[in-house]
């Protein structure tokens, strides 16, 4: 991409102070007052030090998609946009559709949208660092809660050991089992996919984890991909895990690693095995992706048809946006993407 060519990345290092977790912590309300020790912290890659200049200068390359982003939220969701860059819902909006099926779109436009869409994975780091200081500001000064201290784990870059890529020969590799031996039940987890992602406001989310909805005072107006995919898994026979190695549902408060893609990554990476390719997987397997290989993961979404062992005949539903199987792991890969594909019916449990 022309426009990343001509900007170097930044990466910065800063030093934090953190206060053990440990069970029993005192609650959202009282400050976590425990001396930790100093640790090296790198902050998210971004497009220079002069975000202004950076802003600027995107305006202009990505006016041309920037007016498709527009009509298209206006001609599918009715909704007017608030060209701000700065805006976490405008740059939520515009990171949505980085994996939407744009059936409506011509390919030119499909590409200035993916374009701009990983242009906004890098521009939003400027925002996340901001904040990562002052979380660290505020734990230096012994202030963290137990519950910023989660957000705050989850806002940190981190380390992608390893991708799945396109290796596999156009061989079906389909199943015949539904409940593996881990307990898994991979049709169960598929068939609760599909129902609850009817692209209607009367299914959009069950009613048994209420958590997020009620959080944002609102229905569907949030980022709703990884709680997804963690009920499917649930759904599928996967068993909450509590203490240092957490993902769980609760309607006071689910694991971060529950609704957050970043946090679903780092316990599902040590949880089942990583696919060294396409090939290796098939109907209940997950897919996290990142759109343009910065420090965090972008989206999380669940195989649920699996017709060929490559990339394209590896079928996706997800939330946010709204989707069954109209795209699947070979969308994600044409349009630049690293997948990390993890292979459940191989999982702990």
């Amino acid at each position: 991409m022309k426009y990343f060519s001509k900007i170097s990345l930044c990466v910065v290092t800063v030093f934090l102070t953190i206060a053990p977790t440990f069970v029993g912590a005192t609650s959202e309300e009282s400050p976590i007052k425990i001396p930790g020790t100093k640790v090296e912290i790198k902050l998210h890659p971004t497009l220079g030090t002069d975000k202004v200049s950076v802003k600027n200068n995107a305006m202009k390359a990505h006016k041309d998609a920037i007016a498709i982003v527009n009509k298209y939220y206006l001609e599918k969701y009715g909704i007017v946009l608030d060209v701000n860059l700065d805006d976490r819902e405008y740059q939520n909006k515009v990171m949505m559709l980085g994996t939407a099926a744009m059936d409506t779109l011509s390919d030119k436009e499909i590409k200035e949208i993916i374009k701009f869409v990983k242009f906004m994975d890098r521009y939003e780091n400027y925002g996340k660092n901001d904040k990562i200081v002052k979380m660290k500001e505020k734990n230096d000064n012994g202030q963290l809660t137990a519950e910023e201290k989660m957000e705050f784990e989850e806002l940190l870059p981190i380390e992608i050991d390893q991708y799945t890529e396109e290796t596999g020969s156009d061989v079906p590799t389909f199943s015949t089992t539904a409940v593996f031996a881990n307990g898994y039940d991979q049709i169960a987890a598929r068939d609760y996919a599909r129902k609850w992602t009817s692209n209607t406001e009367k299914l959009r989310n069950n009613t048994q984890f209420p958590y997020y909805s009620r959080l944002n005072n609102c229905y569907s107006c949030w980022w709703d991909c990884t709680n997804f995919v963690s009920q499917s898994l649930m759904a599928g026979g996967m068993r909450h895990l509590g203490y240092d190695q957490t993902w769980y549902y609760s309607n006071s408060g689910p694991s971060y690693s529950w609704g957050g893609a970043n946090s679903f990554y780092k316990h599902w990476k040590n949880r089942a095995p990583v696919a060294g390719s396409h090939s290796a997987l098939r109907t209940g397997d997950v897919v996290s992706t990142n759109y343009d290989t910065d420090a965090d993961i972008d989206h999380t979404a669940i195989i649920t048809k699996n017709d060929s062992s490559y990339a394209s005949g590896k079928w996706l539903t997800q939330h946010t946006d709204d989707m069954e199987e109209k795209t699947t792991v070979g969308t994600w890969v044409s349009r630049g993407y690293k997948i990390v594909g993890y292979e459940m019916d191989k999982a702990s449990n």
